[in-house]
């Protein structure tokens, strides 16, 4: 379908993943002015086949529509879905087998039994300005409520990121990740607020949210966007030792704020060379 022009830039259209029986409406990512969200289209792309995926209950081991496919559905050029593949790639999502095509890995896909409220094909820019909405507050009830051994153990997780932050490797890329969502599953929990502890480590859980999991990896590939993670998580927990309140809730809004804009930055431009060498 095409695109159309509102009052706060471009909207897509809904887009029909399966003709007459279910509508998919992926969300899109936090915008740019037009040059910058061209570059964004990929992503978009890769939203739109996973959640078509999801519907559609595709299971570990299954294999993708063909390309031609997959640009007819997302109304996208070919070239535009190889990138969103690569990235879905990148992100272990998918695996390619030579001669055979794309086929689904079983990485932060649905179980089973999923629940009916589940967020799982959330947009990564949803689930953000959730984030944005709770865990400043978090921040604040942490600082208040949080015992020394539990400021030392947020240490330790900023610390060992930091180790991590100027490493290329993919295990090392994940390894970080896993310990940025440990940063920010811990300091909810430390709230002392069951329900804010619960919500928060539902929306940064990366293993119930692929499509939170597969743009975390695009925007922090370059170790420069993980050194100012880290940094941005020792100005939060510097706030919390030093109890002051207000600042931790800022500098966790500002946090967010700067991811969202890390979201919203450069497509990976070394995806987008391999991809020009495609035929």
């Amino acid at each position: 379908m095409a695109d159309t022009v509102g009052p706060h830039g471009p909207q897509r259209s809904d887009v029909v993943w399966r003709t007459g029986v279910s509508t998919v409406s992926p969300s899109q990512l936090r915008r740019k002015p037009r040059p910058e969200r061209a570059r964004r289209r990929y992503l978009d792309v890769a939203e739109q086949i996973l959640s078509g995926l999801i519907l559609d209950h595709h299971r570990a081991g299954d294999r993708l529509p063909d390309e031609r496919t997959l640009a007819d559905r997302c109304h996208a050029a070919r070239s535009t879905v190889r990138e969103a593949l690569l990235a879905l790639e990148l992100a272990g999502i998918v695996e390619v087998r030579r001669g055979a095509g794309h086929y689904l890995t079983g990485v932060g896909l649905p179980g089973p039994n999923p629940p009916i409220s589940s967020v799982t094909s959330a947009a990564p820019a949803e689930l953000l300005r959730v984030r944005r909405l709770l865990e400043p507050e978090a921040a604040a009830l942490a600082t208040r409520a949080a015992t020394p051994s539990e400021l030392r153990r947020l240490q330790g997780l900023v610390e060992r990121s930091a180790t991590l932050a100027s490493q290329d490797g993919d295990a090392d890329l994940d390894a970080f990740l896993h310990l940025d969502l440990a940063f920010h599953r811990d300091l909810a929990r430390m709230s002392s607020n069951l329900v804010l502890a619960g919500l928060v480590a539902q929306l940064v859980d990366a293993g119930q949210h692929p499509l939170w999991l597969l743009a975390h990896r695009v925007a922090l590939r370059h170790p420069e966007a993980r050194l100012a993670q880290v940094e941005e998580h020792q100005l939060v927990l510097d706030a919390m030792v030093a109890g002051r309140t207000e600042a931790a809730a800022r500098s966790m809004a500002e946090h967010l704020g700067e991811l969202s804009a890390r979201l919203a930055a450069e497509p990976a431009s070394r995806s987008a060379g391999r991809l020009n060498r495609s035929p």
